[in-house]
C-alpha cells in the first residue's frame, strides 16, 4: 500500500463492493425456489403424468359412448321386429295420396322423369369426387355442366360413348377451361360406367334399376357388384350423401302405379 502511495502521491483506498441480493418477494429471500436438479425431475414426471391420466381419460370416455352405441344398437335390433301385414295395409291407405315430389329443386340437375335422367345420375356420381385444389371447381358446376352436355347431344351420355372419352372431351364436355382434378380417374370411371351398362344392362342405367325387382337392397347390391370404381372412389361422408340422394331418384323413378315399401331389419 505504501509502495503504490509513493509511486502515484495519492492515498488509494478499497471499500468492498455490495453483494447481489437473491431473488426476493414481499422482502423475503426465494432461495428455496431456486431450480435443482430434484424440482427440475419432479416438474417432469408431474407433466408427463398428467398428460397420461388426460390421455386414459379421453380415450375411456370414447370407449365409454362407443359401448353406449352398440349396447343402443343391440336394443334397437331385437326390438326391430316388422308387422308386414300391417305395412301392406299403410300401403293400401296411402295408395295415391302422396303428392309429386319435385327432386331437382336446386335446378342445377337434369331431369325429364325418364330413364335419361337415371343415365344422368350414374355419369354424375362416377365423375362427383375430389375436386381439390382446383378451388373454382364444386359439385354445382358439374351437375349443371353435365346438364347442359345432355340437353344440347341426348347421345352424350349413351354407354358406347362413355367408353371412348377422353381427359380433353371430357373437358369439353363440362365446359371446363382446365384439367380436371384426377383427371384420369375420372375417365376410367366413364369407361368403365358405359363398359358395364352395355356387357350387362343393354347400355340403360334404367333397366339397371328395373332389373331390381324394385328393392332397393337389391339396387344397391347391383351398384357394388357392376361398378367397384364407383364404390370404392366415393369413399368420403359427403360422397355417400350425394350417392343417397340418385339412390332416393332412382327409387322415385320405380313407381309406376303404385307405391311400394321394402323393410329391412339389419
Amino acid at each position: 500500500m505504501s509502495h503504490l502511495t509513493q509511486l502515484t502521491g495519492r492515498t488509494l483506498s478499497f471499500e468492498p463492493q455490495p453483494q447481489p441480493q437473491p431473488w426476493t418477494m414481499s422482502g423475503k429471500p426465494l432461495r428455496g425456489l431456486l431450480l435443482t436438479p430434484l424440482t427440475c425431475s419432479l416438474t417432469l414426471l408431474v407433466y408427463y403424468l398428467g398428460s397420461f391420466i388426460f390421455v386414459l381419460l379421453a380415450n375411456a370416455c370414447k370407449f365409454v359412448f362407443l359401448f353406449l352405441f352398440l349396447f343402443m344398437g343391440i336394443i334397437l335390433l331385437l326390438d326391430s321386429r316388422v308387422n308386414n301385414a300391417g305395412i301392406e295395409k299403410v300401403v293400401e291407405n296411402i295408395q295415391g295420396s302422396i303428392p309429386k315430389v319435385e327432386w331437382d329443386y336446386e335446378g342445377i340437375h337434369y331431369f325429364d322423369n325418364g330413364p335419361l335422367s337415371v343415365q344422368y345420375l350414374f355419369v354424375l356420381d362416377a365423375l362427383n369426387f375430389c375436386f381439390w385444389p382446383d378451388k373454382d371447381l364444386n359439385y354445382d358446376h358439374l351437375a349443371s355442366g353435365l346438364k347442359a352436355a345432355l340437353q344440347n347431344d341426348k347421345s352424350a351420355f349413351d354407354a358406347d360413348r362413355l367408353q371412348k372419352y377422353t381427359g380433353p372431351e371430357l373437358r369439353e364436355l363440362l365446359k371446363w377451361p382446365r384439367p380436371l382434378p384426377l383427371e384420369d380417374e375420372r375417365v376410367r370411371l366413364l369407361h368403365e360406367v358405359g363398359f358395364e351398362l352395355e356387357r350387362n344392362f343393354g347400355g340403360k342405367a334404367s333397366n339397371l334399376v328395373e332389373s331390381c325387382g324394385k328393392s332397393a337392397a337389391k339396387l344397391v347390391a347391383l351398384v357394388t357388384r357392376h361398378f367397384a370404381g364407383i364404390l370404392t372412389t366415393s369413399c368420403s361422408i359427403f360422397l355417400m350423401y350425394h350417392a343417397c340422394r340418385g339412390i332416393c331418384f332412382i327409387l322415385l323413378y320405380l313407381r309406376r302405379s303404385r307405391i311400394f315399401f321394402k323393410v329391412v331389419a339389419i
